[in-house]
């Protein structure tokens, strides 16, 4: 499989990370981004962050870090997978994707960048 050149951001208003003992609970503001690339991180909003031996997602029935070998903050698995490995094909969500990309693709890469909070 060819990766596209398509690239495309998210940005969102806000964003910040709670501590250990909140379990680095993620908090993002409004999303703005690349037409048709539509946001598929704001349902992690107000998630913990869950890794193979701390399972804080929502999903009951699987272990969401344990079961796509990524950690990652988590509401019922992924809609998205920026902790995801390298692969040329979408298979079983473990590759880096974004799921809102009109639909699964794997991604070639992914940059988060945040900025520092500005003062007025």
């Amino acid at each position: 499989m060819k990766f596209s050149r398509e690239k495309g951001h998210a940005t969102y208003s806000s964003f910040s990370v709670d501590n250990e003992a909140n379990k680095y609970k993620l908090k993002l503001g409004s999303f703005n981004g690349t037409k048709g690339l539509g946001d598929s991180f704001s349902s992690f909003n107000n998630m913990y962050f869950s890794t193979k031996d701390r399972d804080n997602d929502k999903r009951e029935e699987a272990h969401c870090a344990q079961k796509y070998k990524s950690p990652g903050w988590m509401n019922g698995c992924f809609s998205a997978n920026l902790n995801g490995v390298y692969k040329t094909s979408h298979k079983d969500y473990t590759e880096l994707h974004w799921q809102r990309w009109g639909k699964v693709v794997p991604l070639k890469s992914a940059k988060m960048m945040i900025r520092p909070k500005q003062s007025n």
